[in-house]
């Protein structure tokens, strides 16, 4: 299981738990979980991290 205090977005202080709490109260998508946390909306250098982040958590990692 991933550390959930890791941080993914650096920019808008996003961690993998914030990515984990999203999907759990029903974001579907990535750009769901972005548009409630905000992660890779600032310099988007975190972009392919984050979405492999959350493609596992949808995966069930």
């Amino acid at each position: 299981m991933m550390n959930d205090a890791k941080l993914v977005c650096h920019c808008r202080r996003v961690t993998i738990g914030d990515i984990r709490r999203a999907i759990a109260d029903g974001a579907q998508s990535f750009e769901e979980v972005q548009a409630v946390t905000g992660v890779s909306t600032g310099c988007k250098r975190c972009a392919d991290h984050a979405k492999n982040v959350a493609k596992a958590i949808f995966e069930g990692e």
